[in-house]
């Protein structure tokens, strides 16, 4: 059995390497378990314009070797491997890698999202050549061409909107005769606090609105300050027990 940790974070993309750094520095001495495909969706993405302080652009996976190596540089600790389960019935939570177990006060959730894709070879071999899962990342590569979104439902929707800025021209393709898209798209980010006292989400498994590498390392930073506030305050009232 391990000892228990003050915070273990699960996922390794912006905001899960965001959450270790903030929480490192507070000496919170975070476990990452990031995942075999750590890095997240910017493992997949070629050029990254749109993210502060890297003037003149960023591959992704660079970039997420900058996230990692700064929340290293902290103390956070990492795992290269994939959670199996979890036990957030009562504390200290439980989080397994296969059989083994790690204990903590406080986790943070930020496993991201993954784009859904058409299955096809094509759309591999393209990937970052014309093929996007993104419009707000990269729509400004498609000024004044003919652009294809597949889907009919919300997520497609807003990109389709979004694209429409740059592009000469875009086609919606979806599979049936109506669209899944709600007549009004209300379908807004919610904060990263959960329903388990104790357990935060950030990024983009909290994140259906904006999905974008700047908010979600925006809702680690949250979430590991919310963590930490919620830490001392349970120390607070156990001492406080303790006193009377």
């Amino acid at each position: 059995m391990n000892d228990v940790r003050n915070v273990i974070v699960i996922g390794g993309g912006p905001a899960g390497y965001t959450a270790a750094l903030y929480a490192a520095r507070a000496n919170l001495e975070p476990l990452v378990i990031e995942g075999f495909n750590w890095g997240g969706q910017l493992m997949i993405t070629s050029d990254v314009e749109n993210y502060p302080g890297y003037a003149d652009g960023v591959m992704g996976p660079a970039m997420m070797q900058d996230f990692r190596r700064q929340a290293e540089r902290f103390g956070a600790e990492f795992v290269t491997d994939d959670v199996t389960r979890v036990d957030f019935s009562e504390r200290p939570f439980r989080v397994w890698v296969g059989d083994d177990e790690y204990r903590a006060e406080s986790v943070i959730v930020a496993t991201g999202a993954s784009a859904r894709q058409l299955g096809l070879d094509s759309e591999r071999v393209l990937q970052g050549r014309g093929v996007s899962y993104c419009a707000t990342c990269d729509a400004a590569f498609f000024r004044d061409k003919v652009v294809v979104v597949v889907g009919g439902g919300d997520s497609a929707m807003e990109e389709a909107l979004f694209i429409s800025r740059f592009a000469r021209k875009v086609i919606l393709v979806h599979r049936r005769e109506e669209f899944r898209a709600s007549p009004i798209m209300v379908d807004r980010g919610k904060s990263t606090d959960t329903n388990v006292p104790g357990v935060f989400a950030a990024g983009d498994v909290q994140d259906h609105v904006y999905r974008q590498a700047v908010t979600a390392a925006g809702s680690g930073c949250a979430a590991a300050l919310d963590a930490e506030r919620w830490l001392s305050e349970q120390r607070h009232a156990a001492l406080s027990a303790v006193g009377s």
